[in-house]
């Protein structure tokens, strides 16, 4: 009999523990017009939201591409989803910066927002892929750009989702990175309506990618971290929620 009340009472407190330990706060930032705020919120509400993301993510990337697709058929196939669900940020609006699937909800985003979901979706999809910041020759107009970068066929590649673009080699496939530093490539706009990529040089943007290691940057990334196994490793490494 005691033995049963021990086991009862045992059930009761790992019960009321794990009540207390999901109810530990814990913090996630939400950028609204380049400020960064803190919001406090239940480790059992921070656990929720990352579940329903990551179960919207697969459910997304299933309506996108199927099995039968090529590597690179997938990557043309999340990059057109990308520029016909996410429009440039209107200028009226807050500028937000939380995570990738509010961008999707909202339909709109900055020009890395809109690399970052091609990114997102891609690795979902099964290719790695991460936001590249590439930035110019001195006296560039921007600064940087923000481009996808995306693996397949052995090889990076790169493209703007921001101005509908994408790289092709003599071959009309997809230019590796080694082509686009080789001026080995022309540009296709996705959408028939653009006509014109805002003047960019795109050249002096990529005379800066040679050496560049990508699948350190690609490890590095919150891009390649959004599923369940992915953020469990970084938890081990980081003992951080």
């Amino acid at each position: 009999m005691k033995k049963k009340h021990f086991i009862i009472i045992g059930i009761i407190s790992i019960f009321l523990l794990a009540i207390l330990f999901f109810n530990t706060n814990t913090i996630t930032r939400q950028g609204i017009n380049y400020k960064v705020r803190a919001i406090r919120i239940p480790l059992y509400l921070k656990l929720h939201n990352f579940f329903d993301r990551h179960l919207n993510y697969c459910w997304t990337v299933d309506q996108i591409v199927n099995d039968r697709m090529t590597e690179q058929q997938n990557a043309e196939a999340i990059f057109e989803w990308t520029i016909q669900h996410i429009l440039r940020q209107p200028p009226q609006l807050p500028i937000i910066d939380d995570h990738v699937w509010n961008i999707i909800v909202r339909g709109y985003g900055m020009a890395d927002q809109m690399a970052d979901v091609f990114a997102t979706l891609s690795n979902y999809a099964g290719l790695k892929s991460f936001i590249w910041d590439c930035k110019g020759i001195e006296g560039s107009d921007p600064s940087y750009i923000s481009l996808g970068a995306v693996y397949f066929d052995g090889a990076w590649h790169l493209c703007d989702p921001y101005r509908k673009t994408i790289f092709l080699n003599k071959k009309n496939k997809w230019a590796s990175t080694s082509e686009l530093v080789a001026s080995e490539w022309k540009t296709r706009y996705i959408d028939n309506s653009i006509q014109s990529n805002g003047n960019i040089r795109y050249k002096n943007y990529f005379q800066k990618l040679n050496g560049i290691d990508f699948d350190h940057f690609y490890r590095n990334h919150r891009s390649a971290i959004q599923s369940p196994l992915a953020r469990f490793r970084v938890f081990l490494k980081d003992r951080k929620i």
